[in-house]
């Protein structure tokens, strides 16, 4: 079974005494956007979010290829790697939540992943930034072929919306063409006027 995180690893292994002195320069420096990603652990000590932001592109793979989404306590669909668990506590311990798996609805991957989300700015608590923490399976497939997968399902999705939309097209087309003077009368004829 392979893993892969997507941690920042500087950060995820900073001792307390460089993630404290990392928070104070982002403080007397002002820095509103890392300091949105500061928090405390379950120890009470100082921390800082070391996961990335969910890229457009990555957010298009997840949806096109993973696009089941399960809460991570209800997930069940085959055991979860202990060191993805890992990533999972650790996310939980800075302040993230709505962990979700994403995984396969068919057959496009069999890779899973990890994502969670996180409220950055306090004024705007509704708007929750998601973050990619770990994704595994026997075989990772790598990203730019995740996007060419993702791009595939995509476009034989909005193919079978245009096949739908032409075939409803092609229905009203034949309806007009058996409509009755009468009956296009009826219909084109606002009821107030009868």
């Amino acid at each position: 079974m392979k893993v892969e995180t997507f941690e920042c690893q500087e950060t995820a292994a900073e001792p307390i005494e460089m993630a404290e002195e990392a928070i104070n320069l982002i403080e007397e420096m002002g820095l509103e956007g890392q300091q949105s990603l500061v928090g405390k652990d379950k120890n009470d000590q100082p921390t800082r979010c070391p996961y990335s932001e969910v890229s457009k592109e990555q957010a298009f793979v997840i949806q096109y290829c993973t696009p089941r989404e399960v809460d991570v306590k209800r997930y069940s669909s085959g055991p979860i790697p202990v060191r993805v668990l890992q990533v999972i506590a650790h996310a939980i311990s800075v302040g993230m939540d709505g962990i979700t798996v994403h995984c396969k609805e068919s057959e496009v991957i069999d890779d899973p992943i990890v994502t969670g989300t996180m409220i950055l700015d306090p004024e705007r608590p509704y708007s929750k930034t998601t973050f990619l923490l770990a994704r595994w399976g026997e075989e990772l497939t790598n990203w730019t072929k995740l996007g060419q997968l993702a791009l595939a399902t995509y476009k034989e999705k909005v193919k079978a919306k245009f096949f739908e939309i032409k075939a409803s097209i092609a229905s009203e087309e034949a309806a007009l063409s058996q409509l009755s003077v009468s009956a296009a009368a009826d219909k084109g004829i606002p009821s107030y006027y009868r």
